[in-house]
């Protein structure tokens, strides 16, 4: 077991929820844990909710605590592509939910990595494998995941410029996502939503006409059996939100695995020895340790009490899936790796309950389909000292980078 750095220095006390952006969180979310489980801090204007049993509890309980869309929001359903999964509300939600799941099977998943992730990871690897040099995170694990997405929406993941103008407008609209009040930012992000449409609208109604192995074309198949005749706008609504919820937070949890195996070298010996059982125990571990989205929110249907806490109706909880993923009670030595701890499976990256994130298996396979890849062209991979070192950027989604590495090449 190693415990892995994971920024230059701690906030420090008394600093708030909002600051924390590019350090490390987690002193500051430790800090809190040891106080209560639930915290208000002002710069959030919410309660922190930091134990894994009370994040646990919040997500399972959709009947006391509402997804914040709920709430009426200004342009909310058109910039995010129509009645999405995330949007939806009420008995439609589960039977959407249960229908989505569907389309990510095992099986499913496992069709996907031969038709999709793989030829995806091998042309990115081909890019730069020869060179005994690179950026992991610009150059490799950013480029994937919305590769992987445009596969699945039966568009065309090659065209690296339709790539790059995808990526661009969803940058926009999570800016919205994010609350940042930016000048001018509703317009903007109305405007990416739109022109996003008009991308995926032809291959939509392409698919409808004629089915291939792509999702689109299995959602269109089956879902008159489950939820009614669908129109293009239903459709759409899947692809849109396929997008936002599979791309971002898979490309930090990426970069998250590689650091985790970049910084320790017998870890690294280990899985290069039974790749088979190791990698997918490395990423469940970097899951647990980094996470990737580090909260999620909820409002108060009640008055209610959570660990003995007052919270009021209509007040904001901020669940903090990353500081339940390090809570001592749950987990023994939970800084340090440890890919043989039991229950590598149940921490709260891809959250619990009725909102648990419909991609996880192709989130788990690309990151495992990643780094299987990386190790079948680079041997002796390694930071290069002589780099930036990695830092723990973000604040809503986290990752270490930038990952320069140099390695000898496998021809």
């Amino acid at each position: 077991m190693q415990q892995i750095n994971t920024s230059s220095a701690p906030p420090a006390a008394g600093q708030d929820f909002l600051s924390l952006t590019g350090c490390n969180p987690y002193p500051f979310y430790d800090r809190l844990r040891t106080q209560a489980s639930l915290f208000w801090d002002d710069s959030a204007n919410g309660w922190l909710v930091t134990s894994y049993e009370a994040c646990r509890y919040v997500e399972l309980r959709e009947d006391l605590f509402r997804h914040p869309y709920a709430d009426p929001i200004p342009n909310l359903r058109e910039i995010k592509g129509g009645e999405t999964i995330s949007v939806l509300q009420g008995p439609r939600h589960p039977l959407m939910h249960r229908f989505l799941l569907s389309m990510f099977t095992p099986r499913q998943v496992k069709d996907y990595c031969e038709h999709y992730i793989r030829p995806i990871v091998r042309d990115l690897l081909a890019r730069f494998s020869a060179s005994g040099t690179a950026e992991l995170s610009s150059a490799f694990g950013d480029l994937v995941p919305p590769r992987v997405i445009l596969a699945l929406l039966g568009m065309p993941w090659q065209d690296d410029a339709l790539v790059h103008r995808v990526v661009e407008l969803h940058n926009v609209i999570n800016q919205w996502i994010s609350g940042l009040n930016l000048p001018g930012i509703d317009e903007q992000a109305l405007a990416a939503s739109r022109e996003l449409n008009d991308m995926l609208l032809p291959f939509i109604r392409a698919r409808r006409e004629t089915l291939g192995m792509d999702l689109i074309s299995r959602v269109w198949s089956a879902w008159p059996e489950s939820l009614g005749e669908p129109g293009d706008d239903d459709v759409m609504a899947v692809g849109r939100e396929l997008f936002l919820a599979g791309a971002e937070a898979t490309t930090h949890a990426i970069s998250n695995a590689f650091y985790l195996l970049l910084s320790d070298a017998d870890l690294m010996a280990r899985v290069r020895a039974n790749r088979q059982q190791m990698v997918p125990q490395v990423v469940e571990e970097s899951l647990r340790l980094f996470g990737a989205v580090h909260y999620r929110y909820r409002v108060a249907n009640q008055d209610c009490e959570i660990d003995g806490i007052p919270v009021a109706a209509d007040q904001k909880l901020v669940l903090i899936n990353a500081a339940a993923n390090r809570d001592p009670a749950r987990y023994e030595s939970p800084e340090r790796v440890d890919v043989n701890r039991g229950m590598l499976r149940d921490h709260l990256a891809f959250n619990v309950g009725p909102r648990t994130c419909i991609g996880a298996g192709l989130a788990r396979a690309e990151i495992v389909e990643a780094i299987n890849g990386l190790l079948n062209v680079a041997q002796n991979l390694r930071l290069d000292g002589d780099a930036p070192e990695p830092v723990f950027v973000g604040h809503f989604a986290r990752s270490f980078r930038p990952l320069h590495v140099t390695f000898d090449p496998i021809s």
